[in-house]
């Protein structure tokens, strides 16, 4: 069970987004690279529960094609 501490609803599970960071805050135009990570969001209010640890680099995804 979570409780957003926004709107201070109960649920059983998150919504989740997977974001990339460069882009999340604007920049993206200055890096080459890619970083991604997975926010849990309230499914109510959409409002942010915690972030995972879960981040990666594009580069850990690449396929050879």
């Amino acid at each position: 069970m979570y409780k957003c501490p926004e709107c201070g609803r109960v649920f059983e599970e998150p919504n989740y987004e997977t974001v990339c960071f460069e882009e999340l805050y604007g920049v993206g135009s200055m890096f080459a690279g890619r970083h991604y990570g997975t926010f849990a969001n309230c499914p109510h209010c959409g409002g942010s529960i915690d972030i995972e640890y879960d981040t990666y680099d594009e580069e850990d995804y690449e396929t050879d094609e």
